[in-house]
């Protein structure tokens, strides 16, 4: 999971209405969700990490809100939950929480505490982000292709390092999303994952100069 900056809200007193708040959002994360890392190809949603049929104060409070497809928004719902049992991409540093697999899995990365693999799993869940493929939620396959197009990509730099196929697979990156899926095939070639950590964005106060993720101030990762 992306771990993202939101930066200052539009405007002085904040986003006024959702379209607003909407594309200050694009503008500073990018078009991809903020749960399962795709690209949102139609409009996205508008997700209020505290509900706002349960928190109506919040609903256009800068501190609540992210992007999200629509799968990760119809799965997490209306839930009344404490932010303290969940990772969040805007807090912590969610690259190190989970673990990604060529199949399209998510798991809790294997250097968690105890604790922290429970809040991880609990995260996973809350999206629904390991279902099992379906005509209308294909975010697990779409993970494995994304994988199949990191590696092939992979391939490509190896046989040819030229600034211009490494042009090119950071805007087949941005094409296919899942940052962290790229993250995790290029973990040897610290140069491609600096580039990934800019172009998408990630919030960059979540690596060190080599793109290694390390702890985020005031997070818990």
């Amino acid at each position: 999971m992306r771990p993202v900056d939101r930066r200052e809200p539009p405007g002085s007193g904040g986003p006024q209405t959702p379209d607003e708040a909407r594309d200050a959002l694009l503008a500073q994360l990018g078009p991809y969700c903020c749960y399962c890392e795709r690209p949102i190809e139609h409009i996205p949603e508008l997700e209020h990490i505290r509900p706002k049929s349960l928190y109506p104060d919040l609903a256009l409070a800068w501190g609540n809100l992210l992007l999200s497809c629509k799968n990760c928004n119809a799965t997490k719902g209306h839930r009344d939950i404490a932010l303290g049992e969940y990772y969040w991409p805007d807090r912590d540093n969610t690259l190190r929480a989970f673990a990604y697999f060529e199949e399209g899995w998510i798991a809790p990365h294997e250097d968690l505490r105890p604790d922290q693999v429970a809040r991880a799993c609990r995260t996973i869940s809350l999206t629904g982000l390991n279902r099992v493929s379906t005509p209308k939620d294909r975010r697990t396959r779409q993970r494995a292709w994304a994988w199949e197009v990191a590696s092939q990509s992979l391939e490509r730099l190896c046989a040819c390092g030229s600034a211009h196929v490494r042009a090119q697979i950071i805007e087949t990156a941005l094409a296919v999303g899942f940052f962290s899926v790229w993250m995790t095939v290029f973990v040897d070639h610290p140069d491609m994952r600096t580039a990934f950590v800019g172009a998408f964005p990630a919030a960059p106060d979540c690596f060190d100069a080599d793109a290694n993720p390390i702890p985020r101030p005031g997070g818990d990762l």
